[in-house]
């Protein structure tokens, strides 16, 4: 599957190095990179990043370094070390708003809030946040006000802001289906089952929760398919539909195991399987708090 995806970048690649083009070469690897991540392939999709990365330094291209290191650092965040993460998502914010790329930096400073959020760091994650937001409602992309909103539930129930949370759903779910962009509403009924489900209000949960599982069965590929079957998973046992939940951690537990089989380095797969909803999803959804445990 990984081969067919980049077998044409690969192609392209050997053309480019004949011809020495060092940007064209940069621009190739990192598609290949993304690729690799969006596979799970996390291991290959660092390597891929990395050399993407020098080549632009090599060329002194400082807007491409910006978005390379947010790339290398979110990559970092979903292998789960942090402290790698946090560092290149600084590092890119920073680059980022020494260039006045505002795109670049309003994806950095979602993926900041997230990685902070994460890490418990609650108030740091709020005050990056409020900057995306500030940035997005200024003209930002509408994918990153689709990520900035899903971003927002995340983190409005940690401030007890549960109704917040449940706008900012309604607001993700309103603008991934004006652009036509099923896994964005997909991310935002999932978070919003969980705070209805909090808010005791089963029936709501339970529509928003139907829709989201329509939605996953429609797509070929979902980011981050792992975290979305242990949210399922928690939604289905808050429900007390045991046969549902099960089935979501038997599909979460399927795509751990096929990511963790690619994975050579001990670093990273000891730091893969420490992530809270990877350890939870091994351990039968028993082990280790979530942010959407905290949704209680």
């Amino acid at each position: 599957r990984h081969q067919d995806a980049v077998q044409p970048y690969a192609e392209a690649l050997v053309i480019y190095r004949r011809l020495g083009e060092k940007r064209l070469q940069a621009h190739t690897l990192n598609a290949m990179g993304q690729v690799a991540r969006a596979l799970g392939e996390y291991e290959d999709a660092l390597g891929l990043i990395r050399r993407s990365l020098m080549l632009d330094q090599q060329i002194n291209d400082r807007f491409r370094v910006g978005r390379k290191l947010c790339h290398l650092g979110m990559t970092y965040a979903e292998v789960g070390d942090v402290d790698r993460a946090l560092t290149h998502l600084r590092q890119s914010a920073q680059a980022n708003h020494q260039l006045g790329d505002r795109n670049g930096l309003e994806e950095t400073l979602i993926g900041l809030a997230q990685v902070l959020l994460a890490a418990g760091a609650v108030k740091e994650a709020e005050s990056t946040l409020l900057e995306a937001e500030r940035m997005a409602a200024e003209g930002g992309s509408l994918f990153a006000k689709i990520r900035s909103a899903v971003t927002r539930a995340d983190l409005a129930p940690e401030l007890d802001e549960l109704q917040r949370a449940l706008d900012a759903t309604d607001e993700a779910i309103d603008l991934a289906r004006d652009a036509a962009m099923p896994s964005g509403e997909l991310q935002a009924q999932l978070r919003r089952s969980l705070v209805l489900l909090r808010q005791e209000s089963t029936d709501d949960a339970r529509e928003a929760l139907d829709r989201a599982d329509t939605l996953l069965s429609e797509l070929s590929d979902v980011e981050r398919a792992e975290y979305t079957h242990h949210l399922r998973a928690d939604a289905y046992r808050r429900l007390g539909l045991s046969e549902k939940a099960e089935e979501a951690l038997q599909e979460g537990r399927k795509i751990i195991a096929t990511r963790l089989g690619r994975m050579k380095s001990i670093e990273l797969r000891k730091k893969y399987e420490a992530l809270p909803h990877v350890a939870s999803l091994l351990e039968n959804g028993k082990g280790s708090e979530t942010s959407s445990d905290r949704l209680r």
